[in-house]
């Protein structure tokens, strides 16, 4: 069982996210193993997420208010192929993406081997108000262009997980899948069974909460320090940031660490969005 109390930080207010607001503007890569949870809250949720890199990836830019089409969006940015892994906006829409590893590509790509980044997609679709456009959108779009990926899509009301591989577009609704989600290009089967069985451990004996088992979680060395672990250390790649997205009924927050969350604690002061209504 985890070892207790939590070593999580207490926020201010309780809730980890006191930040002002910043008024409306007017992906894991090859060596990942990227782990993501979240748990509704009521009128939002709260989602966690790290990221796995090769540890020759250049850094990332921390998240920034962004604009995309007439929306205001909270992402960071991959520092290489210039997409993000991560987006939240102001309707409280969160994009997630998990590189695929199911299998291999196509053998032939549209421009001679070379694909179309798959942080673009999340960016893009950013500026949807909520699933139900995000599912739309990915069904009426030319996914060749890109390697395998799960993308999680998570608003206020519901979520779905959309895969695509081998030329095929799957989306599981919400009920068809739950936390955490994991992507590996090592050892899949055995790291996501050893995640899903130490996630539950936290959570039965969160006594109630369920945040404060989350940020424990995804700051975790069990069952050791490595490539087993969420916080996830190997020779050739490790957690190189954690986001922390909160929505609730007014505001869309996200709070990044730049560095493995056992490191680089606790993360940065929230950006924080005005939540918009959808008409």
């Amino acid at each position: 069982m985890p070892p207790g109390p939590y070593q999580a930080p207490t926020f201010s207010g309780g809730s980890g996210f006191g930040a002002p607001v910043v008024p409306r503007a007017a992906g894991c890569h090859n060596a990942g193993v990227c782990t993501m949870s979240w748990q509704r809250n009521g009128g939002g949720y709260d989602l966690f997420f790290n990221r796995d890199e090769k540890r020759s990836r250049l850094p990332a830019e921390p998240p920034a208010v962004r604009l995309m089409g007439s929306l205001s969006v909270l992402a960071p940015r991959d520092g290489e192929a210039g997409g993000s892994w991560l987006a939240a906006n102001e309707h409280g829409l969160t994009l997630a993406l998990l590189n695929g590893y199911l299998g291999p590509d196509a053998a032939t790509s549209p421009v001679a081997g070379r694909w179309t980044s798959r942080g673009q997609l999340v960016l893009e679709l950013s500026e949807c108000s909520g699933v139900a456009e995000v599912t739309e959108r990915l069904k009426a779009l030319e996914l060749a262009v890109f390697r395998s990926f799960h993308l999680v899509a998570l608003d206020p009301q519901t979520a779905v997980l959309a895969s695509w591989r081998d030329g095929a577009l799957e989306c599981a609704a919400e009920g068809d899948f739950s936390a955490p989600l994991i992507s590996s290009s090592f050892e899949f089967d055995a790291v996501a069974r050893s995640r899903r069985d130490i996630y539950r451990e936290y959570l039965d004996v969160a006594d109630g909460s369920g945040i404060e088992a989350a940020l424990a979680y995804h700051r975790s060395h069990r069952p050791a320090r490595g490539a087993f672990s969420t916080c996830m250390h190997r020779e050739d790649a490790r957690t190189v940031s954690f986001t922390w997205v909160r929505v609730d009924e007014r505001h869309v927050r996200m709070r990044y660490s730049p560095d493995a969350p056992c490191r680089g604690w606790p993360p940065g002061a929230a950006l924080t969005l005005d939540r918009r209504r959808r008409a």
